[in-house]
């Protein structure tokens, strides 16, 4: 599905906020990295028993995995 998305020209996306980074992480292994653009996840600062849209906006934070490991080789 992936690479028929990139084929089209599509920007892919994947949010992996509601499971557990490491078995999110392991699921992610056989995707090829770099045919994704994105991996999005969403961390709190502050735990807060809500559902996502009722934890406010200033204790909330995007963060993509794509664009960290870019920073960290210096892309």
């Amino acid at each position: 599905m992936i690479q028929k998305r990139k084929k089209d020209g599509d920007t892919v996306a994947i949010d992996i906020t509601p499971g557990k980074k490491t078995l999110v992480a392991g699921a992610l292994l056989p995707i090829h990295i770099e045919e994704v653009d994105h991996i999005y996840y969403l961390s709190i600062k502050t735990i807060i028993a809500n559902p996502y849209m009722m934890i406010p906006y200033q204790t909330q934070q995007i963060n993509d995995f794509i664009e960290q490991a870019h920073k960290a080789v210096g892309q």
